[in-house]
């Protein structure tokens, strides 16, 4: 990590209500498991993809914090910062599709 801490707590911290949010969600769904198993398993896949994609962002960022540190300033850098927003949209775009479709899927009458 290069050593600087600061930086690392700052990334983490700017992510933790997103995932207390998201880590929530997950709780909730597996709580309701039993009266609606369908749309908790979907809520699961969704906020499983939104967790996914949150730790793979900040993982990849501090990744590439050190490699620009270690190595100077590199024109791939653009592509991999390219890269990383593409796998943390495409995360983001699953897990809200399996949320949407969990809203708006039909249940079952209790």
């Amino acid at each position: 990590m290069g050593g600087n801490i600061g930086s690392f707590l700052g990334l983490v911290l700017s992510i933790l209500p997103m995932f207390l949010v998201y880590a929530t969600g997950i709780c909730i769904a597996a709580v309701r498991w039993q009266q609606h198993p369908r749309v908790s398993g979907l809520c699961l896949a969704g906020f499983g993809c939104l967790i996914l994609g949150l730790l793979i962002s900040v993982g990849l960022n501090i990744w590439m914090v050190d490699a620009v540190a270690e190595a100077g300033f590199r024109p791939q850098i653009s592509l991999v910062i390219g890269l990383v927003t593409a796998i943390r949209f495409a995360c983001d775009a699953t897990g809200w599709g399996f949320l949407m479709f969990a809203l708006f899927s039909r249940r079952k009458e209790a």
